[in-house]
């Protein structure tokens, strides 16, 4: 670090020469960013975004066609701006946010005024910090000249029994003005288990790693823009004019909270800190946004934070000190809300875990919803931004299938309805979630070879009396261990075909259909296993991968399915086959002769209640019921006729033993 810093030092006179000819308003929160190091960086490691000095010296555009990062992230298509911020009526538009605000508050209630007087406190905070500045509609008409400018709306929006300030973009048309020409791209949360699992790779269980979190003290207000004229922002002020209240304005250098450019712009800022820390520093670290998370092994000691936190204050962009978002190098970090536990490092795994107590806030806020009988699309926008991330620290996929169903949701929650069914499953779900858990170094699980087919045949669905004649579900397993095999073949159950949406072709739902039918039929050999599965449609491939389908019959098999592989602690690789090398497509024809001759041994085909499909509550319930049953087996207890078979001669020898005489 000491070495890096010495060649930084050198550009410093540069850096001063470059900060005095910023435009005023840049250098008012960017004077700090050294562009000509910043430049050095970007020739030495050939960054593409070779723009990115320029915009940190001269402002970032925030309306209009924003600069690309240099082709790191593309978009598979170009965009154009619905609209041209030059093309609209400013001063017609400030005029009505100004007489909106003031009818806001002539008709708001107590509690109203209060919170319009805590969100002018925030603005106060900001000001005093020098990230905004009052000023006037006359002083904005001798800057930029009448009807030139353009304001947000500021608006407040509850946040951990809190407000946050934000600015309405989307109804100042700003964000309609914008095109972007990259897509966002930060790290998963599982990211700090991903970098472990490669310092396990190299250095073995004795790297012991640890993890660390950081957060950028008002990430967006400290990226200058280009637009002054276009980052005005207004309010209400119930406390000004004498206590009368009144509309009250504020220049805002930076990037206002609600911008589509902010989040865009700041990107681009903290994908280049991280690829320096990374090549230049040796620093494993990846950003989500403004939230950073470095790993190191327990050797590092605190090297690796402490060197990223001074590259970050050299660049202009220092880390915040409180404490509860400057996290220091521990066994267990969270890190987008999700908490990453290195603790059984040495054992070679890493287990991720949802943030204590956002299963509780999140059922609370569904209960509301369920009790209100209704919610509104932002109500369930917010939801689903929270499910989403709640669902992945889980294992698997398990909820997104019914995520689809909030989001496809009309909003009615009444009793009934697939929306009161997505939502009672989560409300039934999330206190009982499990957590992922990633295994380092090599598999050391059973692994387990199946393949699934599916058949249909329209023109013996339209002879035929029963449509399950026309149906065909098929599979076939292999332990690898023992070199023993499976197989099972059959028509479809009319009762699931029937619960189906009519349709002229059933190919898709019985392909996803045959995906979870081993699973249910022979749980006891998959139970703690690892698994490739071999499938001829890549629609129902995508489908399980995803974790989620368009089509409602298909989501609603997907969820089930991952609630199953969650219950039965399988984890599945779906692997494409082609249809003439798929040998389950014989018993789903219901041809045995091929695979018999094998020494495959033939079991029954067992399908999910209908009631699992229809409800999402209730495939959660049967895979835990699933699981619950193999537990029994593994303790000693009577084993359901689907698993006893597959309980190891051993386990029953050793039950022997112990059994008293």
């Amino acid at each position: 670090m000491a070495a890096f810093e010495g060649r930084l030092d050198r550009l410093a006179d540069l850096d001063r020469r470059a900060r005095d000819l910023m435009p005023s308003d840049v250098r008012l929160i960017g004077g700090d960013v050294p562009v000509v190091s910043i430049l050095a960086l970007v020739t030495a490691l050939q960054w593409p975004h070779d723009l990115l000095p320029l915009s940190l010296g001269c402002g970032f555009d925030i309306v209009g066609s924003l600069a690309s990062f240099g082709g790191i992230f593309p978009r598979a298509k170009s965009y154009v701006a619905p609209m041209s911020i030059d093309g609209l009526d400013h001063a017609a538009d400030n005029a009505k946010v100004a007489r909106r605000l003031a009818s806001r508050f002539r008709t708001a209630s107590a509690d109203q005024v209060a919170e319009m007087r805590e969100l002018a406190a925030i603005t106060a905070k900001a000001v005093a910090k020098g990230y905004a500045f009052p000023t006037t509609p006359s002083e904005l008409d001798t800057l930029f000249g009448p009807g030139r400018w353009r304001v947000l709306e500021r608006f407040s929006v509850p946040q951990n029994g809190d407000i946050r300030a934000c600015d309405n973009a989307k109804a100042s048309l700003h964000n309609s003005c914008t095109v972007v020409p990259d897509k966002l791209i930060c790290e998963t949360v599982d990211f700090p288990g991903i970098v472990a699992a490669e310092f396990f790779r190299v250095m073995g269980p004795s790297a012991r790693c640890r993890a660390c979190a950081d957060d950028l003290e008002k990430a967006y207000w400290r990226l200058a823009n280009s637009q002054p004229e276009f980052s005005v922002i207004a309010q209400f002020d119930p406390d000004a004019d004498g206590g009368r209240g009144a509309v009250v304005y504020f220049r805002v250098p930076g990037h206002s909270f609600g911008l589509l450019s902010a989040v865009t712009n700041f990107n681009s800022v903290a994908e280049f800190a991280v690829h320096v820390a990374r090549r230049c520093l040796c620093v494993a670290t990846g950003h989500y946004y403004d939230d950073f998370c470095t790993v190191d092994p327990h050797a590092g000691d605190d090297s690796a934070k402490r060197a990223l936190t001074r590259l970050m204050a050299r660049l202009g962009f220092p880390f915040t000190t409180d404490v509860k978002k400057c996290i220091p190098m521990r066994r267990a970090v969270t890190f987008v809300g999700v908490v990453t536990d290195m603790t059984r490092f040495y054992d070679g795994v890493v287990e991720y875990a949802l943030k204590e107590g956002r299963a509780a806030k999140i059922g609370s806020r569904i209960e509301a919803l369920l009790e209100a009988g209704s919610a509104s699309g932002s109500a369930r926008a917010s939801l689903v931004g929270k499910l989403q991330f709640a669902l992945s620290a889980l294992y698997g996929h398990v909820g997104r299938g019914a995520l689809r169903a909030v989001i496809d949701s009309d909003g009615d929650a009444s009793h009934g309805t697939p929306l009161w069914a997505a939502l009672s499953f989560f409300l039934t779900f999330l206190p009982t979630l499990r957590g992922r858990v990633r295994r380092l170094g090599p598999a050391r699980r059973r692994l387990i070879l199946v393949w699934s087919d599916a058949m249909y045949t329209r023109s013996a669905a339209g002879a035929a009396a029963d449509l399950s004649a026309a149906t065909g579900i098929g599979f076939i397993a292999y332990d690898t261990v023992s070199g023993r095999r499976w197989c099972a073949g059959g028509p479809c159950a009319s009762d699931i075909l029937a619960a189906w949406r009519r349709r002229v072709q059933y190919i898709g739902q019985l392909e996803i259909l045959g995906e979870l039918v081993p699973y249910l039929s022979t749980p006891g050999l998959f139970a703690g296993c690892d698994v490739i599965h071999f499938v001829d449609n890549t629609s129902a491939i995508y489908s399980v991968i995803k974790g989620a389908s368009t089509s409602a019959d298909s989501a609603r098999l997907v969820h089930l399915i991952s609630c199953v592989l969650c219950a039965l602690d399988t984890k599945v690789y779906f692997e494409y086959v082609p249809s003439k090398e798929n040998i389950a497509d014989a018993p789903s024809r219901y041809d045995f002769d091929l695979v018999l001759g094998l020494g495959a041994r033939r079991v029954s085909l067992v399908f999910p209640p209908v009631a699992a499909l229809l409800d999402p509550a209730a495939a959660y319930s049967l895979a835990s019921s699933l699981a619950s049953s193999l537990a029994g087996v593994a303790a000693g207890g009577e084993a359901p006729p689907a698993a006893r078979d597959f309980v190891s001669r051993g386990d029953r020898l050793a039950r022997k033993r112990a059994r008293p005489h």
